[in-house]
């Protein structure tokens, strides 16, 4: 295996070992044992296990914000009422996250860690830049478009939390319920809202 590909390997058997063993079990052995390759190499290829976790979630963040920028597309659709293409949006970002049940368990490990706050929260807003350029210009100017997406995040990932552990169950009733608790709590602060009030 070439090292590049030992080094993927190693992001791909800490997203795995995270989500099934939990963040506070995942050891080196571990995710050495899964991908097969020698625990010692670790640190080869990371600084240790902390920096192997810290590329991994970014890595799944990475992933996230280009999920969500291929799928922000629906948004110009001129065609469709404004509510339909919030629906459409949502839908298929709660898909990408609910049939992605590893990485987004994972990610969400890590989220509720210590490592987050110590080593990925600085760098979070500016991951996230093409989103928040991306979708600004539909809330107010006074919006706090950095805080409403973070408060999406948060939703969006608890619920799907409920999903795995099987306190929601996995169905359109459940899809709803979370678009209507994210859709409700932003509501207030879309542009669109006054816009169309003055319209009519």
């Amino acid at each position: 295996m070439k090292p590049d590909d030992k080094h993927t390997a190693l992001i791909e058997g800490a997203i795995h070992v995270i989500a099934n063993e939990g963040i506070d079990r995942a050891t080196t052995k571990r995710i050495g044992t899964y991908t097969g390759i020698n625990e010692a190499y670790i640190y080869r290829c990371f600084k240790g296990k902390e920096d192997l976790f810290v590329q991994a979630f970014l890595q799944l963040d990475k992933e996230f914000v280009n999920h969500i920028m291929l799928q922000v597309r629906v948004m110009d659709r001129e065609d469709l009422p404004f509510e339909v293409r919030c629906r459409k949006f949502f839908s298929a970002v709660w898909s990408f996250v609910l049939h992605e049940r590893d990485r987004s368990v994972c990610y969400i490990q890590y989220y509720h860690s210590h490592y987050f706050a110590k080593y990925s929260l600085n760098g979070r807003r500016e991951r996230f830049k093409p989103v928040l350029d991306r979708c600004s210009s539909a809330f107010k100017p006074q919006a706090d478009v950095w805080r409403l997406l973070n408060h999406i995040l948060d939703i969006l990932f608890s619920s799907a939390e409920q999903v795995f552990q099987g306190e929601l169950p996995d169905d359109e009733k459940t899809q709803e319920y979370v678009y209507c608790l994210i859709y409700c709590g932003i509501e207030p602060y879309l542009a669109w809202s006054e816009r169309e009030c003055l319209a009519m």
